[in-house]
């Protein structure tokens, strides 16, 4: 039986993971590493990931200044969590929630970002966004209805208060 070295084991592990992760060199956002499932769903090989920069797959980051002020607040907090849209090969897009961490091995640092796609949430709030436009619409017609049928009662109860008056007279 042989053993796996850590690395080697930390490795596939992470190629199990559904999420998409990515390090990154914090110097100039290049991709170093990639997980598979980052490789599937961008729809690159990994060995052509990896060198790319993180310009060339986030929407979100579309220059230069962008990157310098997403790494100086990394380095600055040493953890940071945002909502982006990443870009696939074919130039699609889908919503990620993305957790990066500033990590050190070996006297140099790195970013291990982790990219959660939003695409089933984004959905589901949406749905849930429409089906509470709906229930506002028909409390509003339901109430509006309601008050309707209050005045039109008062109306028939005030019509027969006059018809009564008359007719005792």
């Amino acid at each position: 039986m042989k053993f796996l070295g850590l690395g080697d084991f930390l490795k596939i592990l992470i190629d199990q993971l559904t999420d998409l992760v990515f390090i990154i060199d914090p110097e100039d956002l290049t991709l170093l590493e990639v997980n598979d499932a980052a490789c599937q769903v961008l729809g690159y090989s990994c060995d052509s990931l990896r060198g790319m920069k993180l310009v060339h797959i986030d929407q979100e980051i579309e220059d230069f200044a962008e990157l310098s002020q997403t790494r100086s607040m990394l380095i600055e907090r040493q953890e940071i969590h945002y909502e982006s849209k990443l870009i696939r090969k074919d130039g699609a897009t889908f919503p990620v929630e993305v957790k990066a961490k500033l990590v050190e091995s070996e006297g140099k640092s790195y970013i291990c970002a982790v990219a959660r796609d939003l695409t089933v949430r984004k959905k589901q709030e949406d749905a849930l966004i429409e089906r509470n436009r709906v229930l506002e619409e028909f409390k509003r017609i339901t109430i509006g209805r309601e008050l309707k049928m209050i005045e039109l009662k008062q109306e028939i109860n005030r019509l027969r208060n006059i018809d009564q008056n008359h007719a005792s007279r």
